[in-house]
């Protein structure tokens, strides 16, 4: 994970897995998961879902 405007890298997972990626999710509180603008991906299977469900919904998924 990195935040696009710092352009510092925030969390780096073990694994390319969903778990990974919604443990990540889990830590957030609400008001930064809302806060979330654009989510960049490599529209891996894994990570789409995940960020539906946790990221704000009206994110841009780029």
């Amino acid at each position: 994970m990195t935040d696009h405007d710092k352009g510092i890298v925030i969390q780096v997972a073990d694994e390319r897995k969903s778990d990974s990626f919604d443990e990540y999710f889990d830590t957030l509180p609400d008001d930064a998961k809302k806060g979330i603008e654009c989510v960049t991906m490599d529209r891996s299977k894994a990570y789409i879902p995940i960020t539906l469900q946790d990221a704000n919904i009206g994110a841009s998924i780029i």
